[in-house]
């Protein structure tokens, strides 16, 4: 029978992961003094955080009509930097409209005093994202949960998001609370978290995807009744033209290459990597071929769940884990920040590996590396390697976790 959690690892993997501990705290406590020296810079204001800020402006003042309109993005933003600028003048909101709703009433206060505030709200959000790993945790060593703790800490993209104040982190905490509504057979909240994920759309584009596969046709419909609740308020709000608007943005935005923020260059799944590869040049190439890989990857979405409708399926974590990455390496639109979500299948596929196989000591040993890594990856960028160490690392636990879901283990219940 396996050995459960750490209770038997070896003197050289107890050194190991202590080590890890030791470097993750240290990377962790690291992040924190540089976002302090970032916010005495003020520096904040070169983020994704000004798009919403933006549009939560132009909803203010009455403007949500042409809300997706770019010329009164760029001239609303303008003014808000007051001298300040992006390349091209703007960074573009590309979000839906509930989620310029959302950031309405923070346009009532100086962009750099919203920011803060914002970034409380986001040190809730990481209170609560430790909480439910602590809970997830609750029968794991000390030592694993201070180690889950402290890696997700030093996570370079957790940093990421508290400097450009991203939606990664609300967006993380969704996709576990789902996942933990499904466990536990609550669907009406598993649609409920689906559904405020929405706020960053091209990120739940495959997760969507467990609720009619796996048959959970009340997570399914609780979903449909909150977008369409959403849809409803912000159409009655802003009018229900602005969500032409925003479809028609959002085409215009797929085919953009270093352009209004949009590099693809620079993001982290395969649009990204075949970007590298190609050049931007063969962008009409690299957006079909994005495009078709992300309709194959739905496709195996809908194969991984076919077999499990039910709530106690003992590789439910696994399929899970699956679907999140599957979603971040295909994803159309996946910046650094949005990486964050890769905690998510990392923790369920450990979950299931302690229990069963031998080689959860080598998976927790290779988590516990990966913020040294993605710290490290822009330095490994360049003419000789066309792919970034980050999407090596999602495609090795994509492979992983699909080798894991269809692979045989003896039981270890007690």
């Amino acid at each position: 029978m396996i050995a459960r959690g750490m209770g038997r690892e070896t003197r050289f993997g107890a050194c190991l992961l202590q080590g890890a501990l030791l470097l993750n705290s240290a990377l962790a406590l690291f992040y924190v003094v540089l976002w302090i020296g970032l916010a005495r810079q003020g520096a904040f204001w070169k983020a994704d955080f000004t798009a919403y800020y933006t549009a939560g402006s132009i909803v203010r003042d009455g403007q949500s009509a042409r809300l997706y309109d770019l010329g009164v993005q760029q001239r609303y933003q303008q003014q808000i930097l007051a001298g300040r600028t992006f390349a091209d003048g703007v960074l573009l909101f590309v979000n839906p409209p509930h989620a310029a709703i959302l950031f309405t009433p923070l346009a009532a206060l100086p962009l750099s005093t919203a920011f803060f505030v914002w970034t409380g709200a986001q040190a809730l959000l990481l209170a609560w994202l430790v909480r439910r790993l602590l809970r997830l945790g609750a029968e794991w060593t000390s030592r694993e949960r201070w180690l889950l703790v402290a890696t997700v800490l030093a996570f370079p993209p957790l940093l990421f998001t508290f400097q450009l104040g991203a939606l990664s982190l609300f967006v993380l905490v969704c996709v576990f609370e789902t996942y933990v509504s499904l466990k536990r057979a609550d669907e009406v909240s598993a649609g409920l978290w689906l559904a405020l994920a929405t706020l960053k759309p091209q990120a739940m584009l495959l997760p969507i995807l467990i609720l009619p596969a796996a048959r959970r046709w009340i997570a399914a419909a609780s979903f449909a009744l909150a977008f369409a609740a959403a849809v409803i308020v912000s159409s009655a709000l802003l009018g229900w033209r602005v969500w032409l608007d925003f479809r028609r943005l959002i085409g215009v935005v797929s085919q953009l290459f270093d352009a209004y923020g949009i590099v693809p260059a620079e993001m982290y799944n395969l649009k990204g990597t075949l970007t590298l590869l190609l050049g931007n040049e063969q962008r009409s190439l690299i957006n079909g071929l994005s495009a078709g890989a992300l309709m194959v990857a739905a496709g195996a979405v809908l194969v991984v769940w076919l077999r499990a409708a039910r709530p106690d399926d003992s590789r439910f974590e696994l399929r899970v884990s699956l679907t999140v990455l599957l979603g971040t390496l295909f994803s159309l639109h996946l910046y650094p920040h949005d990486a964050l979500l890769l905690v998510a299948p990392a923790v369920l596929c450990y979950s299931y590996l302690r229990e069963r196989s031998p080689s959860w000591r080598a998976y927790v040993a290779w988590l516990a590396t990966c913020p040294l890594w993605f710290a490290l990856s822009e330095s490994f960028v360049g003419e000789a390697l066309r792919i970034r160490i980050p999407v090596i690392a999602m495609v090795a636990m994509t492979v992983w976790t699909a080798r894991t879901l269809y692979r045989r283990y003896p039981s270890t219940s007690p």
